[in-house]
């Protein structure tokens, strides 16, 4: 899988919120998602990029994991998962972590929220949907995305959840 692909799966699994004030629990959230592609392409290149993964040398794969812990964040592809740490004052500030050159608006809408995005990123993603928060310590959602995959246009539909897991450390 493209570098662009990562970046885009965590800019829209943590993006920066605008908008109404979450209730949400400070600390590390693993936020979980399925993604489905029009025509393939993305679960092709999901199982490409563990495959590279799994052969990259360890030292190699040890040191991505620890730049990506010391930002706060762990990925786990295999399970589509995404970890990071929130502390009150960005839940507050709606800073939460996103990519640079991505924008994002969250408006209340009928006991949820509507999200919509737009990334100058490469690839250029842009899309919308829906989340609910479950409880302070979980939400759940859908978003519909337009991107590109190996230069192709392509439709995603991303299932996400999120659970608080504990204190940041």
């Amino acid at each position: 899988m493209k570098t662009g692909l990562m970046v885009f799966m965590l800019s829209v699994s943590t993006g920066s919120l605008a908008g109404p004030q979450l209730q949400m629990e400070p600390g590390k959230w693993q936020h979980s998602f399925t993604l489905q592609s029009s025509n393939g392409e993305l679960e092709r290149a999901m199982a490409q990029m563990q495959q590279q993964l799994a052969s990259m040398p360890a030292q190699q794969r040890q040191m991505m994991e620890a730049m990506m812990k010391s930002q706060g964040m762990a990925v786990n592809l295999q399970n589509g998962s995404v970890e990071v740490c929130l502390t009150a004052a960005d839940i507050a500030a709606g800073k939460l972590p996103q990519q640079d050159g991505c924008q994002q608006q969250v408006t209340q809408k009928d006991g949820g929220y509507h999200i919509s995005f737009q990334c100058d990123t490469k690839p250029q993603s842009k899309g919308s949907g829906e989340f609910r928060l479950l409880s302070p310590k979980a939400y759940q959602g859908t978003l519909q995305v337009e991107t590109e995959i190996e230069g192709k246009p392509q439709q995603l539909l991303m299932q996400q959840q999120g659970k608080w897991l504990g204190a940041c450390q």
